[in-house]
């Protein structure tokens, strides 16, 4: 629950979203970090396509409410690197529709917004939730280029409801 609004808020752990060559442990590995909400989280070694994706129902979440979609990550100790040159593709989208709200987003360190559990997310966007019960997709890819990127560490994608200003 999110305090201020009382509305759902859900987080989809690294192991519950297809992440491509996640088993492969010379791109990606599972680590424990004390920090995390979840047992495990996937680390990025290496990878020149990088492509992580989750789904959820939208009857796990508040009906009448903006939500947005955040992945939520850190920097290893070394450092990430391959992402400062190279966008990040981002959606958050009904699974109904064939209309993509797709935006562009940079990984650069020191960039993205800090989280009070110590965490970096960077925004992949937002999406109504109406009364219908429906299935929403998030994306976060960067296979057009084909350039080299790792060193972060995957806690999950968070979906809660949207800020208002």
């Amino acid at each position: 629950m999110e305090k201020r609004s009382g509305k759902k808020c859900w987080m989809l752990s690294a192991r519950k979203l297809d992440i491509v060559w996640v088993d492969s442990p010379e791109f990606w590995i599972w680590v424990s970090i004390p920090d995390s909400r979840f047992e495990e989280v996937a680390g990025l070694l290496m990878v020149c396509w990088f492509e992580i994706r989750g789904k959820i129902s939208t009857s796990l979440l508040s009906k009448a409410t903006n939500y947005s979609a955040y992945l939520v990550f850190k920097e290893q100790e070394m450092g990430s690197f391959g992402f400062e040159s190279l966008p990040l593709e981002v959606s958050f989208r009904s699974t109904r529709t064939e209309v993509y709200n797709n935006r562009r987003v940079f990984l650069k360190s020191g960039t993205q917004e800090s989280r009070e559990d110590g965490w970096l997310e960077i925004e992949l966007g937002e999406y109504y939730v109406g009364f219908d019960d429906e299935e929403i997709e998030m994306s976060v890819l960067e296979t057009r280029e084909g350039g080299w990127k790792g060193g972060i560490i995957v806690q999950g994608i968070e979906i809660r409801p949207k800020e208002l200003l």
